[in-house]
């Protein structure tokens, strides 16, 4: 391995990997960050997704953005969406899971009596930036009081933190499908990123052509700008995942990594998660163009107090604004047959 790095760099990358290691420890060792972490994780669920008529199914994280709507990934439906049936959405069922901590058979009655089940529906997703909106629609019949939904993240968005010194960074999810776990990690940068696969498959070092292929993917990979990069533990089943810095604001949507041979724990080179904001941006659009104003109007007010919600939803507001002025001055010169300004000035030349 220390072929690949001339001089004394490879020990630098060491030395560099075990300062950051400690840097995500401290972060992530101090107990009132750890509390929050456990309060907010409440907000996380384990999604099923069962085809009716037959026993396929497909697992994910997902979490509370607002009231009773939760944030996954838009891959999950994948297996429908390609399908080219009309109406795919009818041709499964989505439960949501809350508060599985524990292996059935390990937990205490209360534990058991916390655990609480929905159903849900799709409302709006973009396969682009791979995100979904469902809305949870009732509770299943499970024993106990009936419990409300958790509370939403959405106030909780936040910038990706800087790779640099405030760069630690948690997800948390149902890897595997199975009980909720926490992996902390550390936000990479992005020239990093080739060096990062090269660490990361040290007993591939002899296998350029496994080592090449994931490097391809990277530089080919389109929203390489986009992406937020890191090391974790989290594979198949965490797909959905919110992803905190040290501070509890969530910024990322874990979204999945880079593998080789197959997508197996134990194979993954590198993990990717997309910026909350970018998405936030994205669902605008997506509700006012869909017609959900109810969405949007009530997205406004859970937004009020945090500054970088403010801000998109400022944007968009003017942006709309512009774009209705300008139909609205289209719509008025087509009535009365007057041609813009620079047209008129252009025939008189």
């Amino acid at each position: 391995m220390e072929e690949r790095f001339p001089g004394r760099s490879f020990r630098k990358a060491l030395e560099l990997k075990k300062e950051k290691f400690g840097k995500i420890e401290q972060y992530f060792s101090e107990v009132h960050t750890v509390r929050e972490l456990v309060r907010l994780n409440e907000s996380v669920c384990l999604l099923e997704i069962k085809e009716n008529k037959s026993d396929f199914k497909v697992q994910g994280t997902g979490f509370v953005l607002f009231d009773n709507f939760v944030l996954t990934n838009a891959h999950l439906f994948e297996k429908w969406q390609k399908s080219g049936i009309q109406n795919w959405w009818e041709y499964f069922t989505i439960t949501a899971k809350f508060n599985f901590e524990k292996q059935d058979g390990s937990e205490s009655e209360s534990e058991t009596r916390s655990e609480r089940t929905w159903q849900a529906k799709g409302v709006l997703g973009n396969n682009d930036l791979d995100y979904a909106l469902l809305e949870l629609t009732c509770e299943s019949q499970t024993p106990g009081q009936t419990a409300t939904v958790p509370p939403g993240l959405l106030e909780r968005f936040g910038l990706v933190p800087e790779p640099n010194d405030d760069g630690g960074a948690c997800i948390i999810g149902h890897p595997g499908g199975g009980v909720k776990k926490m992996a902390p990690t550390h936000v990479m940068r992005k020239e990093n990123r080739e060096q990062a696969v090269e660490q990361n498959l040290q007993s591939y070092r002899d296998d350029l052509f496994t080592v090449y292929s994931i490097n391809y993917q990277i530089k080919r990979d389109p929203y390489a700008d986009i992406h937020v990069t890191y090391n974790s533990c989290m594979y198949h089943g965490s797909s959905g995942s919110p992803v905190f810095d040290a501070y509890g604001r969530v910024f990322g949507l874990h979204s999945g990594g880079l593998f080789f041979d197959k997508p197996i724990a134990g194979h993954i080179v590198i993990e990717y998660a997309f910026p909350l904001l970018k998405v936030f941006e994205n669902l605008l659009d997506e509700m006012r163009n869909n017609g959900r104003e109810d969405l949007l109007e009530r997205v406004k007010e859970v937004a009020k107090g945090n500054s970088h919600l403010e801000t998109i939803l400022n944007g968009k507001l003017n942006q709309n604004k512009d774009q209705t002025r300008c139909e609205e001055n289209q719509e008025g010169r087509m009535e009365t047959g007057k041609q813009p300004e620079s047209e008129e000035k252009m025939e008189k030349s």
